[in-house]
């Protein structure tokens, strides 16, 4: 619009200045005027146009100032701009809003994202420089083209290069680097431009985009109004996720745990051999309950060995429940059910650990049921040839093991243990020097078969001779075997012998049987025959010929053999008990019968060098079988055993009269025993022999009085004339020998002795009683092994006879034992070498008479007692001179005291037990009657039983950890070594005795003892089966667990009882090489010797000597060597078995073993150390060895006092190189290193007590000097106070 047009459209306006307003006047609503307007001009119209034109002109010249203004701010803006690095759009994708915080996606693209994404920019140019992209696409689009589109695809890139100027292929690129490694490329980037540092970020779009919205993410935090409760929402949303997370995963688990455990089921029912397809398993079958609680106990066994801050997250989330005895068994679901109550809560790693135990409890399971199908034959073959006695000749059958493994090929023999080695026999019996027989069966193949043709024809002619024909054909073998060793040539002739000579008495022991054995399966035993030709001479013609054909007759004879020889044996036994063809020999067994129906079940079956039974005879085949064998082996040695077992007559009847004699034995010995607890009606332990005489003389009105004197001389003096159990027994029994008839007068001499004890039934109920309390003293002492709990049962029969029978006293006891003053010295004799110290007392008295001590210079009348012997009662204590209080302070003193000596087998006192009334109310019940004063005499008796039975096993324990070191020293193969303790159980019914665990080895070699284990009785460790096996059988037993070859290794009594158990861990390997085996057998051999010493020397059988010096100083410590001085005791033997000229060899040598010069070395720094100068070669060592030298060290005492260096000693003998000691020739190399090994050991022995020795008496004597003072102190305050009270 012109200025002329806007002056024109202003026409009609009102005057704006007559209001004195400057702007301009407003816009009419419409142009066109009114009709009575005029259009004369005036001066005010003109000075109005101008006014007008004028502000408008104003008003452009301001529009255009203002848009000059904006379009330089626009350009200024615009050039800012131009100077900005731009901003990445892609770092917007950080707003989006993921799982992680907001806090947590801010720091990352402040802290992290700025240089990690221009480090990454950097590789990828980098590698395009290199020209990895292409030649990875090259390599994948030349996988897919053939050659053609590949020729034509190359001239392509070709054209294309030379139009962009490229002058080489991408592929040929230079700079290609097949060694270039991106995250090395990275992290150089990454260093070189620490953002510390280096601020070359800045100028890169996606870091300054990355600020920006680091920025925005930061106001996003901290812009909230309610920021606190922000965070706490937050938080409480991660914590929740994180539950669910958890949640999820705890499910996961449990799933995973109840999958494991189903399949796990599934290998409990089914072998591995015999694993269906998972559509193809029965849910349904069951696993009893019995076993899955014994894998539970096996676990926590296993985690006992774990590092203790395992052990704690191997616990199972309940208390395992008591072994169930029902029977009841498990389904798949119950099954997982049961598991998951116990490891539900199990971490990952400990549950597959779990699983890996309950896998490998499985394979035991399995073994075992086959194990267990395999003893039913053993025993079906015992009874075969057993005479309805219980037992079969032991040395016969070891002998038809040697004769039956001599018979065997080398493969075979392999497979089997030799029957002339433990633990097939007996350590005592062993030949572990034998060699293996020469394997002849290739050499006179041709002579074998021609015997055996010789026998096939002598079948044929004699026809029910079938004993002949074995017996040709043992002879036959024998002649093959004539090169064996001697002593096998001797026992096989030995059982030939027997064969031929009884050939014609077979029908006297069993006619039926062997006819109809011998003719219902001649044609079956000529095949077996022909098999055993072809296995033993056929070798070659195996190897030529068709092996499938050789399989098929293997297995045909192998099903045919277990088909028919067992079944013909079990056959025979049943048509021997129907038609009686069996011997009756029931009068020469009578006290065999008479026996067992008095007596209870043996905890363990006695070993016996002579004879067998049931379990033993199963456990022998098995341990010289061995649990891998063949069934056509098993099958093939049943055969051979059921054909060649004869035994003589004589032999027969004069096992059968031992057996019967020994029944007889124990038959009156039985009821001997039930005659002294008659007698010893009130249970003190003893009886008067004067009384015995005077009524023993009455029997048959006197006219046994010669046989009553015959008797009383054969048994010698009785100490004081008091008679024991054990003496009463031996008395009656030299006395029943002298009587007219001999033994036959038993019963009836007995009944006179049992009617002649005349007591009312008061005093019969009180026997009982009190027979039952005793007898509690003694059960706690075989089941737990723990003082404390022996003498709280000594202290609850005192209780309750007193209660009962005392008219309700109130007692208070004491024990005292007797110990070595630790004051005593030799300069001063007026001190007392022994003491007697309170080591137990009931409630009352506990607090001031525990741990003190009274000496007999004091006045007191226990030591009177102990040398006496016999029991002091004081009536009236108050009126007593001589009795000790142990509180002075105590002003009851109205009451009766008994003290009572306890004495060992030897009659020697070595402690008292103390009862008093002094805390009786009523005056009339304070003194003891006789009874009473009987019982507490039967109470200290069986105390000194029990506390011999807990000295024994606590002695035991010294032994088993001397014999654990030095087997873990020379057996390196030997895994672990644990020790049981065999306690009677009688309320168990299946088993009869426990173990306990009580202490072993690890794999350092290491003992520990195990305290507060439980003790386990066979339902409660199935998996175990072996030990209880050599404890019931007291013979060794080899078994495998957890894929691990253990042997169980009982220690005996003297009468051949089980009274512990070794279980060695061999590991993976069942077999120790010859030396280990040699030594594990000597050290079993010197650990039983050290335990029948002991035993004896417990009992009072043998008189102890003292065959080193520190024992005498020792005392009761010197268990601590008794292992060792057993094995010092047999190296002196062997040392004395040396002759001089064993060392002529030696000394011919000029440049002699150096194992040899090391021992020398060694015994001239034992007994020449003065001039051990003089020897320094070979010419002069060797006049060493002479016959002087080795009674010098038979002779040797190495507790003796000496001034020798026993840790050099111990360094040399270290070096010696103990593989080079069985390579020497006759050189005696390996009894010198036992013997100095030993040697040493007592030298460090002795050398350790004597400094702890004296270290002890200096503190003793420093601590009883300081507290001599307090208590004269302490003495004469109570001694006012008690005179101030008075």
């Amino acid at each position: 619009m012109t200025a002329a047009d806007k002056l024109e459209s202003s026409h009609g306006r009102p005057d704006s200045g007559s209001n004195g307003d400057s702007s301009l006047p407003e816009r009419p609503r419409s142009r066109t005027m009114p009709v009575y307007y005029t259009s004369n001009e005036s001066n005010t119209v003109k000075k109005l146009r101008r006014f007008q034109e004028q502000s408008v002109v104003s008003e452009l010249a301001d529009s255009r100032e203002e848009k000059k203004v904006h379009i330089a701010d626009l350009q200024s803006e615009a050039k800012k701009a131009m100077r900005k690095v731009p901003l990445d759009i892609l770092t917007t994708d950080w707003f989006i809003t993921t799982i992680d915080t907001v806090e947590l996606r801010s720091y990352i693209t402040d802290k992290v994202l700025p240089q990690l994404v221009l480090g990454l920019e950097k590789l990828l140019m980098e590698a395009d420089r290199r020209g990895l992209p292409y030649i990875a696409e090259k390599k994948a689009a030349t996988l897919e083209m053939d050659v053609e589109k590949r020729m034509e695809l190359n001239k392509v890139e070709a054209i294309i290069g030379s139009l962009r100027g490229d002058s080489v292929r991408k592929e040929d690129y230079p700079s290609y680097d097949p060694n270039f490694n991106p995250l090395n490329f990275l992290a150089r980037y990454l260093m070189r431009n620490n953002p510390r540092f280096n601020n070359q970020s800045e100028n890169s779009p996606y870091a300054r985009g990355l600020r920006a919205i680091s920025h925005q993410l930061r106001q996003k935090v901290f812009s909230s109004e309610e920021n606190r409760l922000a965070a706490i929402k937050m938080e409480a949303r991660k914590k929740r996720e994180e539950r669910e997370e958890r949640e999820r995963e705890r499910l996961a688990e449990k799933a995973r745990k109840e999958s494991q455990l189903e399949y796990i089921f599934f290998s409990w029912v089914y072998s591995k051999a015999n694993m269906p397809h998972k559509d193809e398993r029965d849910p349904t079958e069951l696993v009893q309950l019995a076993y899955v609680q014994n894998v539970m106990r096996s676990f926590e066994e296993l985690v006992r060995k774990l590092p203790v801050e395992m052990q704690d997250n191997a616990k199972f989330d309940a208390e395992i429940e008591q072994t169930d005895i029902s029977g009841r068994t498990l389904d798949k679901w119950q099954f997982r059910a049961y598991g998951m109550k116990y490891v539900q809560n199990f971490s990952p790693d400990m549950f597959d650990l779990f699983m890996s135990h309950l896998t490998m409890c499985a394979d035991a399971y399995h073994e075992a049921n086959r194990v267990t199908r395999r003893q039913k034959i053993y025993t079906d073959l015992f009874n075969y040839l057993d005479t309805k006695i219980g037992y079969i000749n032991r040395n016969i059958v070891i002998q038809l093991l040697q004769m039956f493994w001599k018979k065997c090929d080398k493969e075979k023999r392999n497979k089997l243990r030799d029957p002339r080695k433990w633990p097939v026999v007996e350590i005592k019996e062993s030949e572990e020097d034998a060699e293996d027989p020469v394997d002849e069966i290739e050499v006179s193949k041709l002579e074998e078969e021609e015997v055996k043709e010789g026998e096939g024809e002598e079948e044929e002619d004699v026809g029910a001779g079938g004993d002949a024909t074995a017996s040709t054909g043992e002879e036959g073998q024998n002649e093959g075997d004539e090169s064996g060793e001697t002593t096998a040539e001797e026992k096989q002739s030995a059982v030939e012998d027997s064969v031929n000579t009884q050939t014609g008495e077979e029908d006297a022991i069993a006619p039926n049987e062997k006819a109809a054995d011998t003719t219902e399966n001649s044609e079956e035993t000529g095949q077996e025959k022909k098999d055993a030709t072809e296995e033993e001479g056929g070798g070659g013609q195996q190897e030529g010929g068709d092996g499938e054909d050789d399989d098929d007759l293997d297995e045909t004879a192998s099903v045919k053999e277990q088909r028919n020889i067992v079944e013909e044996i079990r056959k025979a036994e049943l048509e021997r008990e129907k038609t009686g063809a069996a011997r009756n020999d029931n009068h020469l067994i009578v006290y065999i019968h008479k026996l067992r129906e008095v007596l209870p079940r043996e905890q363990t079956e006695a070993f016996n060098e002579n004879m067998l039974s049931s379990d033993q005879f199963s456990l022998l085949i098995e341990n010289f079988l061995g649990e891998g064998c063949e069934d056509k082996l098993l099958y093939s040695f049943i055969s051979y055993i059921s054909t060649y077992y004869l035994e003589g007559e004589e032999d027969k009847l004069y096992r059968i009269n031992k057996l019967n004699s020994d029944a007889k034995e124990r038959f009156g010995k039985y009821i001997l025993e039930a005659l002294f607890s008659t007698w010893d009606i009130d249970g003190k332990g003893y009886v008067e022999l004067p009384h015995f005489i005077s009524v023993a003389e009455k029997y048959k009105g006197g006219a046994e009085q010669e046989a009553l004197e015959l008797g009383l001389d054969d048994f010698g003096a009785v100490p004081d004339n008091q008679l024991t159990q054990p003496m009463f027994v031996d008395l009656v029994s030299d006395i029943i020998q002298h009587l007219a008839g001999g033994e036959e007068q038993l019963q009836s001499y007995v009944q006179f002795l049992t009617d002649s004890v005349d007591k009312s039934h008061e005093e019969k109920i009180r026997g009982m009683a009190r027979r039952k309390w005793l007898e509690e003293i003694t059960a706690v002492a075989h089941s737990t092994g723990d003082m404390e709990t022996v003498y709280r049962a000594v202290f609850n029969a005192l209780y309750k006879d007193a209660e009962a029978h005392g008219r309700n006293k109130k007692i208070c006891s004491n024990v005292c034992m007797l110990e070595s003053n630790p004051a005593a010295d030799d300069d001063s004799p007026d001190i007392p070498s022994k003491l007697l110290r309170c080591v137990a007392a009931t409630s009352d008295d506990a607090p001031f008479m525990l741990g003190e001590r009274i000496t007999e210079t004091e006045e007191n009348i226990s030591f009177p007692a102990m040398a006496q012997k016999e029991m002091i009662h004081v009536p009236k204590v108050r009126s007593h001179g001589s009795v000790h209080y142990w509180n002075p302070r105590r002003s009851d003193r109205d009451g009766s005291l008994i003290v009572c000596p306890i004495l060992d087998s030897r009659r020697s006192a070595y402690g008292t037990l103390a009862v008093d009334t002094l805390r009786t109310q009523n005056k009339e019940n304070r003194i003891f009657l006789q009874h009473e004063l009987a019982f507490v005499q039967g109470v200290a008796q069986k105390f000194h039983e029990a506390f011999s039975l807990i000295d024994m096993k606590r002695r035991s324990l010294k032994i088993v950890e001397s014999c654990i070191k030095w087997i873990k020293d020379n057996c390196p193969t030997v895994k672990e070594v644990t020790f049981y303790l065999v306690e009677s159980n009688p309320l168990q019914v299946e088993s009869p005795f426990t173990l306990r665990m009580m202490c072993g080895s690890d794999y350092d070699g290491k003992v520990t003892y195990f305290k507060k284990t439980k003790a386990l009785a066979l339902r409660d460790n199935m998996f175990k089966e072996y030990l209880y096996k050599a404890v019931s059988n007291s013979e060794t037993v080899i078994g495998e667990m957890l894929s691990q070859f253990h042997m169980a290794c009982p220690i005996r009594d003297p009468d051949g009882f089980s009274k512990a158990v070794m279980d060695i861990n061999l590991g993976q390997t069942d077999t120790l090489n010859k030396m280990e085996k040699i030594e594990l057998t000597r050290l079993l051999s010197i650990q039983q010797d050290a335990f029948h010493y002991m035993t004896e020397e417990a009992q009072g059988k043998t008189t102890t000597h003292a065959a080193l010096e520190i024992e005498k100083d020792m005392g009761a410590l010197s268990v601590e060597i008794l292992f060792e001085r057993m094995m010092l005791l047999e190296m002196r033997s062997l040392v004395k078995e040396i002759g001089g000229e064993t060392f002529a060899e030696m000394k011919s040598y000029n440049q002699p073993p150096e194992t040899a010069v090391q021992i020398v070395d060694i015994l001239i720094e034992l007994f020449l150390a003065k001039n051990k100068e003089q020897f320094n070669n070979w010419n002069s060592k060797k006049l060493v060895l002479s016959s002087e030298m080795l009674k010098k060290v038979a002779a040797f005492d190495p507790t003796a006092p000496t001034t020798l260096d026993v840790t050099v000693m111990r360094k040399m003998l270290n070096d010696i190189s103990k593989d080079r000691l069985s390579v020497m020739g006759p050189f005696p190399a390996q009894t010198l290193f036992n013997w100095l090994t030993v040697s040493i050991s007592l030298m460090e022995h002795a050398n350790n007590f004597r400094v702890a020795t004296t270290e002890a008496k200096k503190k003793n004597k420093t601590k009883l000097n300081s507290s001599g003072d307090e208590k004269d102190n302490t003495d004469s305050n109570e001694q006012e106070k008690v005179e101030a009270t008075e």
